[in-house]
């Protein structure tokens, strides 16, 4: 054995991979618990209210705020925290300093919305009675518990970031570095708000949040939280697991221009200041137009550049490590992921949503059976563009992503081809 050879295997015995923890499975089963129980729970109970034309009553407000509180942090919310602890440490190599941080993180944030849960929910049927004070420092409690657990993630992945060695040997680092920092500082901005607002809710003795407040917190979970994260995410493992072309145009420059815009929209909304809405409205575009050109440059709708498997190398060099050996079960599932899009797009303008055979693609149908239908009115005080964002653009991610990383960890189905080992 040459030199240079054994100087090689001391030094990689002398620095050996590092262990990252497990997935942190209880993010899942907490926000599943809390979904089921609580958020869904209530948005039936107002949806079967609202379409069967019943009188509101007076808990139909502070139900509102509890369910898009509940959806929020504890759905996406407490999602996106468990995957993030499992993602950012392996991107960065670096691991927790602290493995037993998370768990007590999740403790509290989950511990804080269940008492959300209930002091809110019951605070408009105690108006009048001594039960009313305790009900809403139940509630105002919550919030400093889940400020709490939000700080306590939020230095957690600070601190990995911050011990990434050499940064410029992981250009994936570089990339999503932008999106993280909205993500942490979107964190960090809402967990204050919320547990402000909530000691001022308990304070004035009110049933619900200020409306006005309540919907820029939203706003700020939304666009600093959930749509940063979202992108940072796909723009790393979407070309990897749908054959995209390999993101060579400016990641981060992008993340720049998006936080320009939600600043522009955000800031002429806070209570209190001159309304600018041309600001807003300028912001509003920019911002939009940032996730069209985020969309179309991830090519995942017209697919019009080749995939970055076009310059893979078919035999790598001996640094890197074989390819597991369960992806190859995964090859079939391609042919029928094709087929399957093929059928849910929609065909071309003018066609009614039909295929070229004359039948209607689902999608097709969900649109026509709309048109034939009128939602009734919505009350006033309802912010429901927030509710088709959290549903539509988090929720659907939250489901695809959930199926390929919490399922490799903690489910594997008796057949296996479904996950990887």
């Amino acid at each position: 054995m040459s030199e240079h050879a054994a100087s090689s295997g001391a030094a990689g015995e002398t620095q050996p991979r590092p262990r990252h923890a497990e997935f942190y499975s209880g993010y899942v089963w907490a926000a599943l618990a809390l979904a089921l129980g609580v958020g869904f729970a209530l948005g039936a109970h107002m949806a079967m209210v609202l379409g069967l034309g019943l009188p509101l009553g007076r808990g139909f407000a502070s139900f509102v705020q509890t369910h898009g509180h509940v959806q929020l942090v504890g759905w996406t919310g407490l999602f996106v925290m468990g995957v993030s602890l499992y993602f950012v440490p392996r991107m960065a190599g670096v691991p927790l300093a602290q493995p037993q941080w998370p768990t007590l993180a999740l403790w509290l944030v989950a511990g804080g919305l269940g008492l959300r849960s209930i002091g809110q929910a019951l605070a408009p049927y105690l108006v009048g009675k001594p039960a009313l004070v305790p009900a809403l420092w139940l509630a105002a409690a919550s919030g400093v518990l889940e400020a709490a657990g939000i700080l306590l993630y939020v230095v957690l992945l600070l601190r990995v970031v911050a011990a990434a060695v050499h940064p410029a040997e992981r250009p994936g680092l570089l990339q999503v570095r932008p999106y993280f920092a909205l993500m942490l500082s979107g964190w960090v901005l809402y967990a204050l708000l919320n547990a402000a607002l909530l000691v001022a809710m308990a304070a004035a003795r009110q049933v619900v949040v200020a409306p006005a407040w309540n919907r820029l917190a939203i706003e700020i979970f939304l666009g600093f939280v959930l749509l940063p994260v979202a992108l940072g995410v796909s723009v790393r493992t979407f070309p990897l697991y749908l054959r995209l072309p390999a993101p060579t145009w400016p990641v981060r420059g992008t993340a720049y221009v998006y936080a320009v815009a939600l600043l522009l929209q955000l800031l002429p909304a806070l209570p209190g200041l001159p309304a600018l809405p041309t600001v807003a409205a300028l912001g509003l575009l920019l911002r939009g137009g940032v996730l069209l050109w985020f969309v179309w440059q991830l090519d995942v709708l017209t697919r019009r550049r080749p995939p970055w498997t076009v310059q893979r190398k078919l035999h790598p060099g001996p640094q890197r490590r074989p390819t597991r050996p369960g992806l190859a079960r995964l090859r079939g599932v391609w042919p029928l992921r094709a087929a399957a899009v093929r059928r849910l797009r929609l065909a071309g303008p003018g066609s009614g949503g039909r295929d070229g055979n004359g039948r209607r693609s689902p999608f097709g149908q969900a649109i026509a059976g709309a048109r034939k239908r009128r939602a009734p009115p919505l009350p006033a005080g309802l912010y429901y563009p927030a509710h088709l964002g959290h549903g539509g653009a988090h929720a659907a991610p939250a489901f695809g992503t959930g199926a390929r990383w919490p399922a490799r960890r903690w489910w594997r189905p008796a057949s296996g081809w479904a996950t990887v080992p």
